[in-house]
């Protein structure tokens, strides 16, 4: 009986892995010294275009008091071995516990949404990933 919830447990894992990479939207946070490095990758799909604007969960309660710094880039040709900075973070709001990422602004201004097109949002905040 142990060896079938194991079994199990495993199946259910490297299914939930493998649809985790699937995903149009990662998110992962490194505590670096006393502040924490927050990074949004976003793939731009047929998927995505066929939503609003896309909503991040991002706790930061903070965000009055200590301020957060942000840097935005896009990849097109090679996945993601090569960044170019957005010119512009127009439309791109943090709030206590998100973060608003104008899309189909992005989409309407000749953003492709071919899967080849990625966009990173890379935050950086001065107090540790926990907080």
């Amino acid at each position: 009986m142990n060896k079938l919830f194991t079994l199990l447990a495993v199946f259910l894992i490297t299914c939930s892995m493998a649809f985790a990479n699937q995903e149009d939207v990662s998110v992962s946070h490194r505590d670096i010294g006393n502040g924490c490095l927050s990074t949004i990758d976003i793939i731009m799909t047929e998927r995505i275009a066929n939503q609003d604007d896309l909503i991040i969960d991002y706790n930061y309660q903070s965000i009055k008091d200590e301020g957060i710094t942000m840097n935005v880039y896009y990849a097109q040709a090679m996945g993601k071995a090569q960044w170019t900075p957005f010119t512009s973070m127009r439309g791109i709001y943090i709030m206590r516990s998100s973060i608003l990422l104008p899309t189909q602004q992005w989409i309407k201004d000749g953003m492709p949404t071919h899967g080849n097109f990625w966009v990173r949002v890379v935050l950086m905040k001065p107090s540790s990933c926990s907080n």
